[in-house]
């Protein structure tokens, strides 16, 4: 399809742009076993009584019509990948064969379809439809038993404007294609809605469904939140769920695991954990050196995982600690047939005693798009004057207070934030690669800007170390979209998880 034709597609849905013709690739390559290959459409409609244009999928489904399971799968699956797409949640329609029209040319066409729904040519199917996914509801999802799970699925259909036949109380949160943002706005609503003051994100992604949450929040009304402890555990699960090799993710130097909720949406095959630092809990305090850290994180990969084949990643800072955990798997005689780094290099001591907590404090606003960040560098010579609270204020004195509001970040919040990511940093100061692991693969980007001057020169100079810590050469390198903080976020993680895909499936996963 041309540029110009690309263009005229382009429809604005709620001050969404997408291109339908993107959304049916990414649906297509999802390799959702529910559709017809290429029999699915997308285009914007507008119901009665309606007031704007929504996003319609309509494709033909290739299970039995009998089959609800498989029904309620593909749909599931399609809003997850539209919604991180678009921000907007789909209308879908399954239709049988035959009955999705083609142009002259034998293609699907959007414009007969589109009549074709509007002239309710298939209201049979709509009604039919609506008909199984309210019985497929009232059979399996169970109603709320008490008064804390009723309020907290209210508040989930309100807050995230979900359908009431998407969620129930047994329903997985973190596999309802919920993003970083939804999740911090959640926890904001549970906050005021139970009038705890603080409630901690881990409570959140460990407690992955509203009967296990109701549970929880009943603990936290009962004990204060500054003398709640909640034993520490690294392992969170992203994506419980599928029959693939398990892949773990280790986070960035800022610590936080949130930064790749929005890549594991398109795993829904997959179960996904990742590794998260010590420190954020109330009462809990940051890893002190790197013995402490691997250790910690190998016995949580091994008790979640005994035995391999292993599959890891880490984000820039986390690429090291994957390739240390790795090193200790191997050395088990277990085998890990997948270990990639995203954007980092073998050698950072150097990098890392260039941070100190001020600049730990400039990198989570940035990372968390709070302010301009050429305006957050020229502070940084002001800010090391002045103690670490007054840093703050000042931070937040600056920062997108909407933005601050939907990550529900506080002055104590971005401090103790600060206070892990500054342990890590610390603990890299003294780190020097040693040892080698089997194979590694190199997702590389822009690097930062104090770093490398392009990706070319960061590749060839920096990246390329890692050679010296593989056995037999088996390095790979795969250049991908955006910038350091930007390679997985909503506007290029559509195009970056197709490459992990295939090269988690290049190498045998």
């Amino acid at each position: 399809m041309t540029l110009v034709g690309r263009v005229k597609e382009l429809v604005n849905i709620n001050g969404v742009k997408y291109l339908p013709h993107d959304l049916e690739t990414a649906i297509y390559e999802a390799h959702i076993t529910g559709i017809t290959p290429g029999f699915v459409t997308c285009f914007s409609y507008r119901p009665s009584p309606a007031k704007t244009e929504e996003i319609y999928v309509i494709y033909q489904h290739a299970y039995d019509i009998n089959d609800n399971q498989t029904r309620i799968s593909t749909l599931h699956a399609i809003v997850r990948i539209v919604f991180l797409s678009t921000g907007s949640r789909p209308h879908v329609l399954p239709l049988p064969p035959s009955r999705l029209e083609k142009s002259t040319l034998g293609k699907l066409s959007r414009a007969k379809i589109s009549t074709s729904l509007s002239q309710g040519h298939y209201k049979d199917m709509e009604l039919l439809d609506a008909q199984i996914l309210q019985a497929y509801r009232s059979q399996h999802y169970c109603e709320p038993r008490d008064d804390t799970e009723r309020r907290l699925l209210s508040l989930f259909i309100e807050t995230l404007h979900y359908d009431n036949t998407e969620m129930g109380i047994d329903t997985p949160i973190l596999d309802t294609g919920i993003s970083s943002v939804d999740l911090i706005r959640l926890k904001s609503a549970c906050e005021t809605a139970f009038g705890v003051a603080d409630i901690p994100m881990i409570i959140i992604m460990t407690n992955t469904t509203i009967r296990a949450l109701a549970l929880a929040m009943k603990q936290l009304q009962q004990t204060p939140s500054s003398d709640y402890k909640n034993e520490y555990n690294p392992v969170v699960t992203l994506q419980p769920n599928g029959s693939k090799n398990e892949l773990w993710l280790i986070h960035p130097g800022i610590g936080e695991i949130l930064v790749f909720l929005n890549l594991v949406q398109y795993f829904p095959d997959r179960p996904i954990y990742a590794l998260r630092p010590r420190g954020f809990n109330p009462g809990a305090n940051p890893f002190q050196n790197q013995d402490e850290i691997v250790d910690s994180y190998y016995r949580g990969v091994k008790t979640k995982q005994p035995n391999g084949p292993y599959a890891l990643a880490g984000y820039s800072y986390g690429s090291v600690l994957a390739f240390e955990i790795s090193k200790l798997l191997e050395a088990d005689g277990e085998k890990v047939q997948f270990l990639g780094s995203f954007n980092l290099p073998p050698h950072i001591k150097e990098r890392m005693r260039q941070l100190d907590w001020t600049e730990g404090v400039k990198h989570i606003a940035h990372f968390c798009a709070l302010a301009d960040e050429d305006r957050l560098v020229e502070m940084v010579p002001s800010l090391r004057l002045v103690s670490h609270d007054e840093q703050v204020s000042r931070i937040l004195a600056i920062a997108d207070k909407e933005r601050c509001a939907q990550l529900g970040l506080t002055h104590q919040s971005l401090r103790t934030w600060t206070n892990v990511a500054f342990s890590l940093q610390k603990i890299g100061w003294e780190y020097e690669p040693s040892g080698n692991v089997a194979q590694m693969d190199i997702f590389y980007c822009q690097p930062l800007r104090d770093v490398a001057k392009t990706r070319e020169e960061y590749r060839n100079t920096k990246l390329n170390r890692w050679e010296d810590f593989v056995r037999n050469g088996d390095v790979r390198f795969h250049e991908v979209d955006g910038e350091h903080y930007t390679m997985i976020g909503p506007e290029h993680v559509g195009r970056f998880q197709l490459r992990l895909k295939r090269v988690l499936a290049e190498r045998g996963l």
